[in-house]
């Protein structure tokens, strides 16, 4: 059935809204944009007991989001949705929004390469080769944002944390209807309540438009992912790294 309702975006409620979510995932960065870096991150997003799989984990996620010295959670999970005319609440997409800080206390320290690689060996336990990759295009692409979250910390800022989009995908058969844009309003809001927190993202072709209107700013150039000649044939997506108070380099 079709959904007539206009979108509400909601905080998550239990684990099996992860279901949904993941849904949402796989067709956006899954089929529709083909995403190399996303289909690198949840091996199996195409078959049905891989979707459950990853589905699990992110409730899982959601489930032990951890908090601040202040009590304050670490990560916010928003769910995009809108209700069928049967009543049925149906998700449209998700966001997650994490509070990171190289001071501990204040957030989720950001993880190493060490970190990432063992997180890469666990998506697949089996092939080194492919371990390899996804370590390298996981830290290419947060490279920036974790330099910037320790540089927080280097400055001894009053609040020397960061909030991160860490994900924002819409269903590609709900887009344009408003989804993403309140999806990072409700971000924006919380970075407030929060203390007037810095803003950042890794933006791609289709998201940047959208950030760009919540104030989020380019900074440097389109990622070079620097992948090694074995990789070279792997299509990766655009990205630029984005965030609300870019430092401006002296002249």
């Amino acid at each position: 059935m079709v959904s007539t309702n206009q979108v509400r975006v909601l905080p998550w409620e239990s684990e099996a809204d992860a279901l949904g979510a993941f849904a949402c995932a796989a067709k956006g960065f899954g089929e529709q944009t083909s995403d190399g870096i996303w289909q690198a991150m949840f091996p199996g997003w195409d078959t049905p007991e891989g979707r459950r799989r990853h589905a699990a984990k992110l409730g899982q996620k959601w489930k032990d989001t951890g908090k601040d010295k202040n009590g304050i959670p670490h990560a916010v999970f928003l769910k995009a949705v809108t209700t069928d005319e049967d009543g049925t609440e149906r998700i449209i997409g998700y966001s997650i929004w994490t509070q990171y800080s190289g001071v501990e206390g204040h957030g989720v320290t950001p993880p190493d390469s060490a970190q990432q690689l063992q997180t890469a060996k666990e998506k697949y336990p089996d092939d080194e080769r492919e371990a390899r990759f996804c370590h390298l295009v996981l830290r290419a692409l947060n490279r920036q944002r974790v330099e910037a979250i320790w540089a927080k910390a280097k400055e001894k800022e009053e609040n020397p944390a960061a909030l991160v989009l860490d994900i924002c995908v819409v269903d590609p058969a709900f887009q344009g209807r408003g989804a993403a844009k309140r999806m990072v309003q409700c971000g924006v809001e919380e970075a407030r309540r929060r203390g007037d927190l810095e803003l950042m993202t890794e933006g791609s072709a289709m998201g940047r438009h959208v950030y760009t209107q919540f104030g989020f700013q380019q900074e440097g150039p389109e990622m070079d992912y620097g992948m090694p000649a074995e990789f070279q044939d792997r299509a990766l997506p655009s990205n630029i790294f984005m965030r609300t108070k870019p430092k401006r380099k002296s002249m």
